[in-house]
């Protein structure tokens, strides 16, 4: 059954709804805010349950694979003295799959966020852009985990660090001011971070 359904990209791209019902929510009703944003991850929650259950654990390789091309570049180059050409191209290709290794990180990322907006219902300033930033970073997470495209890894990558940082500005004053330098150079220091996937 599910088979049939892109069951990565509704995880990865379900909080979107999440932030849609925010933008049209008014920024000074936190009740509500707080209540979509919590609901916004039920939804990539029960999906990864079910890409849990689905999973075959006594296969190997890639499953629930999607794969697509997105941008394809058309290359040209000349072979010989008759003026004769090859044509190559380049392809940037929406590709995504999970594994052994990358399945549980997907379910996890989607239990510890459900469990970190649950945590986050103490924030007493900025509700939707706080939610909105948390949401977009998910979306990162999730991609970073599922990408199987260099291209597509970096642009996931690079959409969980702009979210990532601007939250750790929340909480203490004077403590925040330092964790953003901090952050910044943690990631910048240790390429690992991101070379370490492949």
């Amino acid at each position: 059954m599910w088979d049939e359904w892109p069951l990565l990209t509704l995880i990865a791209f379900s909080p979107l709804l999440g932030i849609l019902a925010l933008l049209f929510t008014p920024k000074d009703n936190g009740k509500w805010i707080k209540r979509i944003g919590i609901a916004a991850t039920l939804i990539p929650l029960a999906l990864s349950v079910v890409l849990f259950a689905e999973f075959d654990r006594s296969a190997s390789g890639m499953q629930f694979v999607e794969k697509a091309t997105w941008i394809e570049i058309d290359l040209n180059r000349e072979t010989d003295a008759l003026s004769q050409y090859s044509s190559y191209s380049y392809r940037f290709q929406y590709h995504l799959g999970v594994d052994g290794v990358s399945m549980p990180l997907v379910f996890l990322t989607a239990l510890i966020s459900t469990m970190a907006a649950l945590a986050s219902v103490h924030i007493r300033k900025r509700w939707k852009t706080y939610f909105i930033l948390f949401l977009l970073l998910e979306i990162g997470m999730f991609g970073v985990f599922m990408a199987r495209d260099l291209f597509l890894f970096f642009l996931f990558f690079e959409l969980a660090l702009v979210p990532a940082l601007s939250l750790s500005r929340y909480g203490d004053t004077k403590i925040g001011k330092k964790r953003p330098t901090n952050f910044w150079c943690i990631t910048a220091s240790d390429p690992r971070s991101w070379r370490s996937r492949f």
